[in-house]
């Protein structure tokens, strides 16, 4: 079982249409990260995140786009496939996964004070911040 902060996600209940996508993304972050330096207490902060969005090397910046893809990924999934009355993020038609990142990126750079906190988290709130539910 994979652990978001308060959120608690088996692969089973990924399965789908995009699921497969989506283990895909969580199997390659466990893989990848799970051996660097970057992690500390089992998740990624905000700091790390946004080491890697402002790298300079393609590394970093693939790391930061492929991590905000997936947590992304994740809330649509979520929103569309398992709880449709629950939404953190409501983005409009055509919203781009680059967009997105710009969002997040913005984001983490007017927020420097919750850096700290889990990246999937930031994630969240950027683009809740940015894509509100009404």
């Amino acid at each position: 079982m994979y652990y978001f902060e308060k959120f608690s996600v088996t692969l089973a209940t990924l399965e789908g249409t995009r699921g497969t996508d989506m283990r895909m993304i969580i199997a390659a972050l466990v893989i990848a990260f799970g051996v660097s330096g970057g992690v500390k207490a089992g998740r990624f902060d905000g700091n790390t995140l946004q080491e890697w969005c402002t790298s300079s090397d393609r590394w970093g910046m693939g790391a930061c786009r492929g991590y905000i893809a997936g947590a992304r990924d994740m809330l649509l999934d979520w929103k569309n496939n398992i709880t449709e009355n629950w939404s953190v993020v409501c983005e409009p038609e055509g919203v781009t996964a680059g967009q997105a990142a710009a969002v997040v990126i913005k984001w983490l750079n007017e927020h420097p004070e919750k850096r700290h906190e889990g990246a999937q988290m930031l994630v969240f709130m950027a683009l809740n911040e940015a894509f509100p539910c009404k």
